[in-house]
């Protein structure tokens, strides 16, 4: 593959306090689009219960493979 090479750096944050900070700064509530693990997205609705006003929706690809 022939990515194109960055020179952001780590947030030095951990994820769900960066997602809080970017719900904060939105002009409006947002759709939140969890495509993986939902650890953060635990975290954020535990751990920053003011945030939930700012989520209009959740929007979740889970499911699972196997037997």
């Amino acid at each position: 593959y022939d990515f194109v090479e960055h020179n952001r750096k780590p947030l030095g944050i951990p994820a769900f306090l960066a997602i809080r900070d970017a719900l904060m700064r939105a002009p409006e509530p947002v759709t939140l689009v969890a495509i993986g693990p939902l650890t953060n997205i635990a975290l954020l609705l535990s751990q920053c219960p003011e945030c939930k006003p700012y989520i209009r929706r959740l929007v979740i690809m889970g499911g699972s493979a196997g037997r």
